[in-house]
């Protein structure tokens, strides 16, 4: 825990800061579209979910086990925010950047997992975890956030007196029977090379 509380000020800066680091040092290389996403997800969703059962606060998707860079999308409990999705009563969500101008208009995005959230948790906009948990911009005008246990995908919308509102009506998606084949037998190569490097399989 910390004790000493910085002005929201420096808190904002270090968040917009450590976004740019993430864009800037590791990439955002795999951009999917709603439909590839809610593809994806379909084989995602049991990950997702144990992220947001872990506690993890956020936590960002490689674009592929062999290659540098992170997909578009991000797992986030924002505990602070409280219920996220009204059916099931999660917390967490995956959301979809789709506005890719990722290092600018900042200051017009809002960034989740809330500061409220990380603050609960006590951890500190200057620590390694915060670091390793960071907070991502939304647009709420463009991106979009899924819910793993409801396999639904969703708006965001914005309000001037409540913020950023997680839109509960379900926006259809398409599942590309091609991808989703695909992404199943990636999944089951990239799980066979994990158990081969933690030495299970001879």
């Amino acid at each position: 825990m910390y004790n000493i509380q910085p002005n929201y000020k420096q808190i904002y800066e270090e968040i917009m800061n450590t976004w740019k680091n993430v864009v800037i040092n590791d990439g955002i290389t795999l951009i999917l579209d709603p439909n590839e996403f809610y593809t994806d997800m379909q084989i995602e969703r049991v990950r997702a979910i144990s992220i947001i059962e872990s506690g993890i606060l956020c936590n960002p998707t490689r674009a592929s086990l062999f290659e540098p860079g992170i997909a578009n999308y991000f797992v986030i409990n924002d505990i602070a925010q409280g219920i996220v999705c009204e059916k099931c009563g999660s917390t967490g969500a995956v959301v979809l950047l789709l506005d890719k101008d990722y290092l600018n208009n900042l200051e017009n995005k809002v960034f989740v997992p809330s500061y409220e959230s990380y603050y609960v948790r006590g951890v500190s906009p200057w620590s390694l975890d915060f670091k390793k948990m960071f907070p991502v911009p939304v647009n709420p005008e463009t991106d979009y956030w899924y819910c793993p246990y409801c396999n639904e995908l969703h708006r965001f919308s914005y309000d001037e007196d409540f913020g950023l509102c997680y839109e509960q009506k379900v926006v259809k998606a398409k599942i590309d029977k091609e991808r989703y084949e695909k992404k199943k037998k990636t999944a089951m190569q990239s799980s066979l090379f994990i158990n081969l490097a933690k030495g299970i399989i001879f």
